[in-house]
C-alpha cells in the first residue's frame, strides 16, 4: 500500500499560521462570545457548536470573511514542509485551508501541483503531478470552502454520516487502499474521524 500524509493545522502553525482552535478562540472574541464557553466546547471537540454559535452571532459572511484573512497569507516555509515534500510527490491529504502545501511545491516553472478540493473530491488525479487534495476547500476559492455548520452538513450528512456523499467517500477510498500517515492532526472526534471509524 503506498503512504500517503494526512496533514493537520500542526504543520501550518510553525508557517505562522494558527490552529483551528485558536482562530476561533479568536473569532469568538471577536463576537463576543464568553470565553468559558468557547473553552468547554473547545475541550470536549465540539468544534462545529463553536462554529454554530459564531455564525449566530456575528453571520456566516463574517465568519468567513474573518477565516479568508487569516489563512490567504502567505506562509513560511519551514523544515517540516520541505521533508514532507521531499518524501511524498505523489499524494496528500488535508484538512487546511492554507497554501501552504502549493507554495513548497511551487518551483517557479509550470505547476507540478494538481488541486482537489471538496467540492471535486472524486476528480481522477493527473498520474504527471503532485495532488494536494484539499477536503475542506482551499481559501484561494472561499466560496467552495466548508467553513460553518450547514457545510458540513451537507458535506457530510444532516442526521447522519452519509458514506455516499463525494468527501466521506473519498476518505473511505483512501483509508481502504493506502496507508495513511497523520501529520499535525488533533484526531478529535471530528467530522473526518467519525468518517473513519465508520469505515472501520
Amino acid at each position: 500500500k503506498m503512504v500517503v500524509p494526512f496533514i493537520g493545522a500542526g504543520v501550518s502553525v510553525s508557517s505562522g499560521f494558527p490552529t483551528w482552535a485558536d482562530h476561533l478562540r479568536q473569532q469568538g472574541r471577536t463576537a463576543g462570545v464568553p470565553v468559558e464557553k468557547i473553552e468547554t466546547w473547545l475541550a470536549q471537540g465540539k468544534f462545529e457548536q463553536a462554529i454554530a454559535y459564531i455564525e449566530e452571532l456575528h453571520g456566516p459572511e463574517v465568519l468567513a470573511q474573518e477565516i479568508c484573512d487569516v489563512f490567504s497569507k502567505t506562509g513560511n516555509i519551514q523544515d517540516i514542509t520541505l521533508h514532507i515534500a521531499e518524501l511524498f510527490k505523489d499524494t496528500l491529504i488535508t484538512t487546511n485551508y492554507d497554501r501552504l502545501l502549493e507554495q513548497v511545491f511551487d518551483t517557479g516553472t509550470t505547476s507540478p501541483v494538481q488541486v482537489i478540493n471538496g467540492v471535486n473530491a472524486m476528480e481522477q488525479p493527473a498520474p504527471d503531478k503532485t495532488t494536494i487534495i484539499k477536503m475542506h476547500g482551499d481559501i484561494k476559492y472561499p466560496q467552495r470552502c466548508i467553513l460553518g455548520k450547514a457545510q458540513y452538513d451537507a458535506a457530510y450528512g444532516e442526521a447522519k454520516l452519509d458514506l455516499e456523499r463525494p468527501i466521506p467517500k473519498m476518505l473511505r477510498y483512501y483509508f481502504t487502499n493506502n496507508s495513511l500517515l497523520f501529520i499535525g492532526c488533533s484526531l478529535k472526534n471530528d467530522r473526518t474521524i467519525q468518517a473513519f471509524k465508520a469505515v472501520k
